[in-house]
């Protein structure tokens, strides 16, 4: 018996995954970087003010020097250390503005804790107290009245604890401000000429009419006229009051009044 001998067919090793589909990697650019995390955020450069111009004028030029010495390559290159260079000869130059750390939250004490317990285990008791029967009720009372006493005494001293602190600080407060108050003050150079200087004080404090008298021709006048009609109007009201007074003695004086 021979065996016939067909062309041989080579096997496909994929022909039990005919189904699946395989995905292949994207295939990368040559030119595409893989994206990098930018380094966090810097602290501040404690720069000058902007009225001083001397130093600003200073800084102008050396950066400049400093820029042309270390930028080199192309223009990617030279972007890319610009920023780099500026902010470490600033922050060599002139500092960093240091960020101060918050002081951590304070946590509850030992007294505020049991307050705490002691209010949710008034509101469970309250709660038993609604669902319990008349004999229950009695010593659920007594036991809620005994949480209420303890409450109601360590709030006391927790409303004396903070009462003491806030004291403490307004005291602290106070002899600040009058240290402050009392410590020398910084002393100042004044640079003005003697000329400048005169020229001012005389301008402040001197008067050019102090020679002058102050009743004067065309300078100050007092009111006669106006003082010899008050004087005239008071005796002809003098005299009115006494003619027609409501008292007969006083009508029938006959009372002689000067009117000039």
């Amino acid at each position: 018996m021979v065996e016939e001998q067909g062309p041989t067919v080579e096997s496909n090793p994929l022909g039990a995954h005919q189904g699946d589909v395989l995905i292949s990697p994207p295939s990368m650019e040559p030119n595409q970087r893989v994206e990098r995390r930018e380094p966090g955020r810097r602290n501040k450069i404690k720069f000058p003010k902007a009225n001083e111009a001397e130093v600003w004028r200073k800084l102008d030029t050396d950066l400049s020097e400093v820029l042309e010495r270390s930028l080199h390559g192309n223009v990617e290159a030279k972007l890319n250390l610009l920023g780099k260079i500026l902010y470490q000869e600033c922050k060599d130059r002139f500092g960093e503005i240091t960020i101060k750390q918050t002081a951590a939250l304070r946590g509850k004490g030992r007294r505020e804790k049991e307050i705490n317990q002691l209010v949710q285990r008034r509101q469970h008791l309250r709660k038993n107290w609604r669902k319990a029967t008349q004999g229950e009720k009695e010593g659920l009372k007594m036991v809620r009245d005994e949480v209420k006493r303890k409450l109601a005494s360590l709030r006391r001293a927790e409303h004396i604890r903070k009462h003491r602190k806030r004291k403490e600080k307004e005291r602290a407060n106070f002899f600040k401000h009058a240290r402050q108050l009392l410590e020398d003050k910084k002393s100042r150079k004044l640079e003005v000429t003697n000329e400048k200087l005169e020229q001012h004080i005389r301008g402040q404090y001197s008067d050019p009419w102090k020679v002058q008298g102050l009743f004067g021709r065309n300078i100050l006048q007092l009111p006669l006229q106006s003082i010899s009609l008050g004087y005239k109007q008071g005796k002809t009201r003098l005299v009115q009051e006494l003619r027609k007074s409501t008292d007969q003695l006083v009508r029938c004086a006959d009372a002689q009044v000067r009117t000039g």
